[in-house]
């Protein structure tokens, strides 16, 4: 943390020396790059998230007039509070993305026809619209949306073969239409399709924006109730990342859509064992957990444990604090919480009882 906050400093320096000679698109990049940049995200994905920022702090080093190093840096910590839903990192995840986006502007100032600081401007702001989503700043995070989608599409105009430029376009598109209800103020365009199809060339032709894409595509399935495209990309992630918390969430809740409570369970007790190992757990998603497995467990027809496992979010209610978390993917935590305490009334009071889905 201390070298971060370092290498912050050292870069806001340097971000106002930024020399002409910028890099053009993916084939300018020395193979040292790239390979710092794929072991970077990999090793985020697989959770060695020391380790990821270590490099991502040496592609700084090598590049410190350019975004790439701040934004890879960022994603740790991006992965970090979407996974656990902490809000620990949160000043560091905003000051990289803030950093990113002054460094990316300075470079486009510099050359405007930088297509790879577009790329990763409109990485930033997406970044940080999709964060404001999650946390229901709506104004704030169409405007960042707004923001980068105007670099992404001059990333397109200058190299319409730089496919990564697609990802975020989709998402964009995607999640527009799909949070139309909360943005009334806005007319309103169905381009959900168009998302899904731009994020799915991303997948196919962008260099490294498969794996995030394929994240990606699971939420957006699971929005649009297509349960089994959601599953298949869910479990082969899962395959590749069998320690990821966003798999393990996301195949237990899908299973619980389907109605295989079994599976959800499953998937539901692999993901409280990973939190409760984890030096990033929170409490709100700890409850998460025990309410679920308790609704799982009840439609298997194990009353007496369910009962105790829903006992057990209501201790952990007893000390949670909403102001340390993040709201979760598909449920804002003061419902969750609200919906864990329904349940425990209804359970209790009719102890017996198998609700049906």
């Amino acid at each position: 943390m201390i070298r971060i906050c370092i290498i912050l400093v050292i870069a806001l320096y340097l971000s106002l020396y930024i020399p002409t000679n910028l890099q053009a698109n993916w084939n300018s990049l020395d193979s040292t790059t790239h390979a710092l940049i794929s072991r970077g995200l990999n090793l985020t994905y697989i959770n060695e998230y020391a380790d990821a920022l270590n490099i991502f702090e040496e592609l700084i080093t090598r590049h410190p007039n350019e975004p790439m190093g701040y934004l890879g840096a960022a994603t740790v910590y991006q992965t970090i509070l979407r996974n656990y839903r902490t809000r620990t990192y949160e000043t560091a995840y905003d000051s990289l993305l803030s950093l990113s986006i002054r460094v990316g502007e300075s470079a486009i100032r510099t050359d405007n026809n930088n297509v790879l600081a577009y790329l990763y401007l409109g990485g930033a702001y997406g970044y940080r619209g999709l964060y404001n989503m999650r946390k229901h700043q709506w104004y704030s995070a169409l405007k960042d949306g707004w923001r980068g989608i105007s670099r992404l599409k001059k990333c397109i105009d200058l190299d319409a073969e730089l496919y990564d430029a697609y990802f975020g376009l989709g998402l964009y598109h995607y999640w527009r239409s799909a949070k139309a209800n909360v943005l009334k103020f806005l007319p309103f365009v169905d381009s959900k399709q168009m998302g899904i199809d731009e994020i799915q060339l991303a997948i196919a032709k962008g260099r490294y924006s498969s794996v995030q894409g394929k994240f990606a595509l699971i939420y957006v399935y699971y929005d649009e109730q297509q349960y089994d495209e959601a599953l298949a990309i869910a479990h082969e992630l899962h395959r590749l990342f069998p320690n990821n918390a966003s798999c393990q969430y996301m195949l237990s809740r899908i299973y619980e859509q389907l109605g295989e409570w079994q599976k959800s369970r499953m998937y539901f007790t692999q993901l409280l064992t990973h939190l409760e190992s984890s030096e990033y757990t929170t409490t709100g998603y700890l409850i998460e957990c025990h309410y679920r497995l308790a609704q799982c467990l009840l439609h298997l027809g194990e009353s007496d444990t369910a009962l105790i496992m829903i006992e057990k979010a209501m201790l952990l209610r007893t000390h949670h604090d909403p102001a340390a978390e993040i709201n979760g993917p598909l449920e804002d935590v003061d419902t969750i919480v609200e919906a864990a305490e329904k349940f425990y009334h209804e359970i209790t009071s009719k102890p017996t009882a198998h609700f049906s889905k």
